[in-house]
């Protein structure tokens, strides 16, 4: 019985059961960068089912180092709701792009220090043009301090305005 006599049905408790999978996964941190990874565009899609939950991870790279990590967090979410559940993970193929960044995501890595290659500074629309601005002043006066930082889907840069070093994210696409 729920709170007031309501009995609770069967298909009310998958459904409270599938929201609480969600939540627990859509919570999920990328290993890295302290955002989630539904709002860094990495988690893709989430089926909850009976027995079972799908999802689909895109990596912001083919060869990211974290993909264990994140697949391990993804799944240890799942288990805390449903642990008997088969949990289905599918990296998908192709490259992440800057445009699957959430709002929030923009706002959280700009907030943490980090540019997103090919993202406006406060729009967060996909770019026509290559932008790059500090994430910290908003000037567009970087410089580049090489191809690659700490990992493969980062790359230094150097505000010249306010003398802040930050990096950026984005694909091997986005990043020239």
């Amino acid at each position: 019985m729920s709170a007031g006599g309501v009995p609770v049905t069967g298909e009310r408790h998958r459904e409270d059961a599938a929201d609480r999978v969600r939540a627990a996964v859509y919570a999920v941190r990328d290993p890295e960068i302290d955002v989630t990874l539904a709002d860094l565009g990495v988690l893709r899609s989430l089926t909850v089912r009976d027995d079972a939950v799908d999802l689909v991870l895109a990596p912001t790279r083919t060869a990211c180092p974290g993909r264990a990590a994140m697949e391990g967090a993804v799944r240890a979410a799942v288990a805390t709701v449903l642990p008997a559940a088969a949990v289905h993970v599918v990296w998908q193929p192709g490259a992440w792009r800057a445009e699957h960044v959430t709002e929030r995501g923009l706002r959280t890595l700009r907030g943490c220090g980090y540019g997103v290659a090919g993202r406006g500074p406060a729009c967060g629309e996909a770019a026509t043009v290559q932008l790059r601005r500090c994430p910290y002043c908003g000037s567009g006066v970087v410089e580049s301090l090489g191809r690659f930082g700490g990992s493969v889907c980062r790359t230094p840069f150097l505000c010249r305005s306010c003398g802040s070093a930050f990096d950026e994210l984005g694909s091997a696409r986005d990043i020239k």
